[in-house]
């Protein structure tokens, strides 16, 4: 898979994973709705994210 494909994956998990928290559908007593997503990282075989918050 190519390096632009990987990013957008990346960046399509960020937006998922914010919208998520903002919604509440991820409940988690130290995730407030004001928090941000600053960046993701995918392995390279896609089967572990790295989320940072």
């Amino acid at each position: 898979m190519s390096d632009y494909t990987h990013q957008r994956l990346e960046a399509r998990i960020q937006e998922t994973i914010s919208t998520m928290i903002v919604t509440r559908e991820i409940k988690h007593h130290g995730l407030s709705p004001f928090v941000s997503v600053s960046q993701v990282t995918l392995s390279r075989d896609k089967a572990y994210a790295t989320v940072w918050v």
